[in-house]
């Protein structure tokens, strides 16, 4: 039963060195990210340009171009083995002759951020772009400054007020307009004067004579006497009778 503990104990002993010697081993590993701008003849490097971590024996860490961080920004990832922890890396940029030596020390897992400046090597490919990069960012800077005099000129450089134009010939009436809405109605107006009579009418026509009426029944026998004077009385009333229709029918006329 001793034996066995003692086995034990050593077993459980060996794993634990072996634990901490992995454990040690591993310490000083993982990535490490650096990372900032590239400055070649005094302009941002292009796009592309190649930035690399080596040792200075020489041994290469990583690489990666300008863009890969950002705009105008390099960025290399370096997976860090133990035996660098400490050591300085040395940052070169492909086609360019370094004016100030740019380096950086080694950690695990850590972002170092380290701006670069060099030179471009004379006719290199990079020296042309970066030229070019050069003379684009001046001529938007010219473009730049010429809209804005061009937009709001000094008082030195405004010319004196020009003479005003002739009047232009006149345009081309329009097209109608729609009809407007129909407007409110008025308000009665006031009571005209009253109109003058009018003629008299033309006379009538005369109309037509009546029919003669049936005979009249036998008189009564008159008394006796009278005689000549009930005859001119018979008369007068005849013609009474008459003048009467006849002025009746001159009133019916008119």
């Amino acid at each position: 039963m001793t034996k066995m503990r003692i086995m034990s104990v050593v077993t459980a002993l060996s794993l634990a060195i072996a634990l901490f010697t992995a454990v040690a081993s591993a310490a000083g590993t993982g990535v490490m990210v650096i990372s900032g701008g590239v400055t070649l003849d005094g302009a941002n490097a292009p796009a592309g340009t190649t930035v690399t971590a080596a040792l200075a024996d020489g041994t290469v860490l990583g690489a990666g171009n300008v863009g890969d961080g950002g705009a105008d920004v390099y960025r290399i990832d370096v997976q860090v083995d133990s035996t660098w922890e400490g050591l300085s890396a040395n940052l070169n940029v492909g086609g360019a002759t370094q004016a100030t030596q740019a380096t950086v020390v080694i950690k695990a897992n850590s972002h170092v951020a380290q701006d670069i400046t060099a030179a471009a090597v004379p006719g290199s490919a990079v020296a042309t772009a970066t030229a070019a990069v050069a003379v684009d960012s001046q001529a938007t800077i010219v473009a730049d400054v010429v809209a804005a005099i061009t937009a709001d000129p000094p008082a030195a450089l405004k010319g004196a007020a020009g003479a005003a134009g002739k009047a232009g010939a006149a345009g081309a009436a329009g097209a109608a307009g729609d009809a407007g809405a129909a407007g409110a109605a008025g308000a009665d107006g006031a009571a005209g004067a009253a109109g003058a009579d009018g003629k008299d009418g033309a006379a009538g026509l005369a109309g037509a004579a009546g029919t003669q009426g049936p005979p009249g029944g036998p008189g009564t026998v008159g008394a006796a006497g009278g005689g000549g004077l009930t005859t001119i009385a018979l008369v007068l009333a005849a013609l009474g009778l008459a003048v009467a229709g006849y002025a009746l029918f001159k009133v019916m006329s008119k």
